[in-house]
């Protein structure tokens, strides 16, 4: 029996190969679109335009930067030498919160200078707010004594003239007693009355002005003095009749 010959494989058509060649040339060309459309494609003259954009950015971000800083320096400079009309109205307190405030705002960009003329200044601030209060320290003082003055001379004035009005008081009757030797704050016309009222003077309130008329005796009336030796020589004067009147 004869055999058969073996089957070739048919070769494909040319209508087959125009297909096949059409679908791999719509592929890659598919694949290229996409490739092109993930970059992202910036031209020349707009990259250089960028980076001068950003680069003149920060030239006027520094030049506004050394433009504050002149400024700060500026002010401080001028604030440390002269004090204006309207910061000397201005409470210390403020004044002091200002200076610190602008400290902070400085913050590291204060350079060496700035800082020395910010601590003058506090500084300044300071000494003006010491001298301020003992000024004002001393106004109440004076203007305490004065009025404890007034009612002690009133008290022996009424001791004097109106004694059916008069009334003991033990705090006017001390300030006298301490004060009797000085003739500024007790004077001649007061302190002849004040003799007068020593002579009712008992127990221990008699024998300490004994000890303290005898001691400025003692020592020439110089014990707690101003006023030169004019006014040690009249203290003296004065503790000699007290000791005259009480012994």
């Amino acid at each position: 029996m004869a055999k058969s010959p073996l089957l070739q494989p048919e070769a494909p058509s040319e209508k087959k190969k125009s297909k096949q060649a059409m679908k791999d040339k719509k592929k890659m060309k598919r694949k290229k679109t996409e490739y092109e459309d993930s970059e992202t494609f910036v031209p020349a003259d707009d990259v250089s335009g960028v980076k001068k954009k950003k680069a003149d950015i920060n030239d006027v971000t520094t030049l506004e930067s050394k433009k504050k800083k002149k400024q700060r320096k500026t002010k401080s400079k001028s604030s440390d030498e002269y004090t204006s009309p309207a910061e000397a109205d201005q409470p210390a307190e403020a004044q002091m919160n200002e200076v610190e405030e602008e400290g902070m705002e400085g913050g590291d960009d204060l350079t060496p200078e700035e800082r020395r003329v910010l601590e003058r200044k506090l500084k300044k601030i300071r000494r003006k707010e010491e001298k301020k209060n003992q000024k004002e320290k001393s106004e109440k003082e004076e203007l305490k004594t004065s009025v404890a003055q007034k009612q002690a001379l009133e008290y022996l004035t009424c001791w004097s003239e109106k004694r059916e009005e008069w009334k003991f008081q033990k705090t006017r009757q001390v300030w006298l007693l301490q004060h009797m030797f000085d003739s500024e704050k007790v004077s001649d016309a007061h302190f002849a009355v004040l003799l007068s009222y020593l002579e009712g003077l008992k127990g221990v309130a008699r024998e300490t002005t004994v000890q303290k008329a005898e001691a400025l005796v003692r020592w020439g009336g110089q014990e707690d003095t101003e006023g030169g030796a004019a006014e040690a020589e009249r203290r003296a004067h004065r503790a000699k009749e007290v000791i005259q009147i009480l012994s």
